[in-house]
């Protein structure tokens, strides 16, 4: 009798102990898929699209990129840096005291990809290690580009693939020098820094737009060489879903939940055919002015 009624007892423990997992289990699930389809914070694409317009224009030949700067902007300088064979256009609005940089770079996937190594060089004046090649760059153009700039304007700054991780580093410089930075807007950009670079200049005003599919962004990749801290972006992350959907972030996230190795995803049938239409500027546009008319915000952790 009193064994029959322990093993009733004993069954009523694991019964509810199963329901309980059960319970806890949907709650997690619940959860998770509450954070991961909140609403995420209200985007201007009509904004942003006006700054892919200009990221675009760097790579028209002078007098159309001009032509496309007419409606907004009283001055339009294009100028090339010789010795780092680098375009970019200064924009200049005098009513409003605003300068737009914006800065040329590369639509090919292949020579996106040679082009960049992962060698990273200390900015002493930064007090930050950034890639090498980047901050080369951001050099030049701030020598190139600071004498034809107003001190009380404002300066606005944006790009496409390598002329976003420029925009990024130039963006560094003016801050770092006292000048009055408004806005950083990059299209497909690579990283520019680490860990350590990342926290320090976090508070800059970087949006990144970034095409859930381009690989680009994720360059270069989390872990290359042991026992160095590895590159990562900062700055707030767009990132562009199919359809109507988009995340926007406040930190990096399309890497983590992207992919966890940016060697695991890697096509390499598109980076030697060079066919990669979600880098490309013009597919940036397109989805940035779909989502002009009807866009829905989904939180992603």
């Amino acid at each position: 009798m009193n064994t029959d009624k322990h093993g009733k007892s004993k069954r009523f423990v694991l019964f509810m102990d199963f329901f309980s997992k059960v319970g806890q289990r949907a709650r997690a699930m619940w959860d998770a898929l509450r954070r991961k389809f909140a609403p995420a914070p209200r985007v201007d694409f009509g904004d942003v699209y006006a700054y892919g317009k200009m990221a675009d224009a760097a790579y028209l030949e002078e007098a159309h990129l001009r032509k496309a700067c007419w409606d907004e902007f009283d001055e339009v300088d294009v100028r090339f840096v010789k010795e780092k064979h680098i375009q970019y256009f200064l924009a200049s609005q005098h009513k409003r005291k605003r300068h737009l940089i914006s800065i040329q770079g590369t639509t090919h996937m292949r020579n996106a990809l040679i082009g960049l190594s992962f060698l990273r060089e200390k900015a002493r004046d930064l007090g930050v290690f950034l890639h090498k090649g980047f901050l080369q760059a951001g050099r030049a153009l701030f020598e190139d580009v600071v004498p034809r700039l107003k001190r009380d304007y404002e300066i606005c700054l944006t790009g496409h693939s390598m002329g976003g991780a420029e925009a990024v580093v130039l963006g560094m410089l003016f801050y770092s020098k006292g000048w009055r930075l408004s806005q950083v807007v990059t299209f497909g950009q690579p990283k520019v820094t680490d860990g350590h670079g990342a926290a320090q200049f976090g508070h800059l005003p970087v949006m990144r737009v970034v095409n859930e599919n381009d690989i680009v962004p994720l360059l270069p990749p989390m872990r290359f060489f042991p026992y160095v801290m590895p590159y990562k972006h900062f700055g707030r992350e767009l990132i562009l879903r199919e359809g109507p959907f988009y995340s926007c972030l406040e930190k990096s996230g399309l890497e983590k939940n992207w992919l966890r190795s940016f060697w695991r995803r890697l096509k390499y049938k598109y980076i030697l055919s060079g066919e990669m239409k979600e880098h490309l500027m013009e597919s940036y546009l397109e989805q940035v002015k779909s989502k002009m008319e009807k866009a829905i915000g989904v939180e992603e952790v």
